[in-house]
């Protein structure tokens, strides 16, 4: 053995050694809650607290690792820098693609200290587990949390073929994004609905946020809206919970003499001015699509994607966008059960651009 090479070893040696013994590393997994229903949010948090006498220079955590969990970065690395320690914390969403009993395997991250002499040391730390109890709903209803909900309209008022607004509002706690679209029946009336808008906002350990939609009228003759109804699990009770709003009463105005032939232009233009204005739209948003299909960010993550694993990542991150449950199955059982299923990137593409 050559002076050089020993030189080389007692370096390592000095380094190394002293941080072994007397250095301090904890990477931690926390979660918000053990205990939850399907479709309720968890929060999982990630600390790696290091000791300044490793003078680490370099972290790197490449995405948390999870099969059974839908998940989502809810906030940048936070690093937090004292005279003793420094504290990496990173934190995620989950949420159970199915109800039972799970563990949230051990994450790992990687660290270095200084290059000395083009020698760089990476050591693996690994965190702890977690076991999570998904229970689900009662009648497996999809929506749970706690919520109010609320109807008005902007007259009660109005004259014969005249309009009036409708505006339906649900507010509160919970899967609120899963909230579908209302219908408003009634025979006798025009009726035009807007796609509804959804707000959310992760607090704490819950999401919080709104449903709005809204409903135009255009009425001939008084009419009643019936009460829009809304069912969930409510999880603070531990029960079915129906809320309902209240029934609201439009009075119109019918004209002293025949206009019928007034209204009916009226309407028609009206009818025209609407048409024209969804293919304006319509047309507009097609251009646009067609024009970033090729520069989607999606498409060029699936054409880079090396291998069932790269490309089960892409897709999970955007399984809440796209319908790849059965894609995402074939991969599982290729990475995790040694399958042999055929997946065609080209197919997914096309899947992907075509929606």
């Amino acid at each position: 053995m050559t002076i050089k090479k020993l030189g080389k070893y007692a370096l390592f040696l000095v380094l190394i050694v002293p941080v072994l013994l007397f250095s301090k590393i904890e990477f931690t997994q926390k979660v918000s809650k053990q205990n939850a229903y399907i479709n309720e949010t968890i929060k999982v948090t990630l600390i790696l607290k290091i000791d300044n006498y490793h003078n680490i220079t370099q972290v790197y955590f490449e995405d948390y690792e999870t099969s059974d969990f839908w998940y989502k970065k809810h906030e940048e690395k936070i690093i937090v820098k004292n005279s003793d320690n420094t504290t990496y914390t990173y934190s995620y969403l989950l949420n159970a693609k199915s109800s039972g009993k799970f563990v949230l395997p051990k994450q790992v991250i990687e660290i270095s200290n200084e290059e000395i002499r083009n020698y760089r040391r990476w050591e693996k730390i690994y965190s702890n587990e977690i076991d999570l109890d998904i229970k689900p709903t009662v009648e497996n209803l999809s929506i749970q949390g706690d919520y109010e909900i609320k109807a008005f309209v902007d007259k009660t008022e109005i004259n014969e073929s005249d309009s009036v607004k409708l505006t339906l509002e649900i507010k509160g706690s919970g899967n609120i994004k899963d909230i579908k679209p209302f219908n408003l029946d009634l025979n006798k009336q025009v009726v035009y609905d807007n796609k509804p808008i959804i707000t959310e906002e992760f607090k704490q350990t819950k999401y919080y946020g709104s449903f709005t939609q809204e409903f135009l009228v255009i009425a001939n003759e008084s009419f009643t809206v019936k009460p829009f109804e809304f069912t969930y699990f409510d999880i603070n009770k531990n029960r079915v919970q129906k809320i309902s709003t209240n029934p609201i009463f439009v009075n119109v105005n019918k004209s002293l003499k025949n206009s019928g032939d007034k209204y009916w232009v009226k309407y028609l233009f009206l009818t025209i001015g609407i048409i024209v204005g969804i293919l304006g739209v319509f047309i507009y948003l097609n251009y646009k699509r067609r024009k970033t299909q090729f520069e989607m960010p999606l498409v060029v993550k699936i054409k880079k994607a090396k291998n069932d694993k790269e490309l089960y990542k892409v897709l999970i991150s955007h399984s809440n966008e796209y319908d790849f449950d059965e894609v995402i199955r074939k991969l599982e059982e290729n990475i995790y059960k040694s399958g042999k299923n055929r997946v065609y990137k080209k197919d997914i593409i096309n899947y992907v651009l075509e929606n």
